[in-house]
């Protein structure tokens, strides 16, 4: 059963804050704890016209990145994001997670390396 309260959000997303109209290329990132406003924020961008790309999280990898990873791997971009950055005329990032302290032991300053690589999209 839906949520009226997650399509309203949905609504207010893609048609007020992010504007998003006929022919846009738009990618919703997010959590699958995101799931349900996720699904609506697509149904939304689809009524607008949009083209929607979604990408999927799964958690734990982002502590495992950033435990894990070398100095060179958090500098680098792929450049599949680098074109795909260039291209989208809107991005939708909905965060979520049902563990809020996933990243506690993560080194702040690896984090801050992915920041600064990442900056110039």
């Amino acid at each position: 059963m839906k949520d009226p309260r997650v399509e309203k959000l949905a609504r207010v997303m893609i048609n007020y804050s992010l504007k998003v109209r006929k022919g846009q290329y738009l990618m919703i990132t997010g959590a699958p704890v995101a799931g349900p406003l996720i699904v609506e924020c697509y149904r939304e961008a689809l009524k607008a016209g949009a083209n929607v790309e979604t990408n999927i999280t799964l958690p734990g990898l982002e502590e495992i990145f950033y435990t894990e990873s070398s100095l060179a791997q958090r500098q680098w971009v792929s450049q599949v994001t680098k074109h795909r950055t260039r291209r989208l005329d809107a991005s939708c990032f909905i965060c979520g997670s049902v563990n809020t302290r996933s990243l506690t032991n993560c080194d702040p300053k690896k984090m801050a390396e992915v920041a600064k690589a990442r900056q110039p999209m």
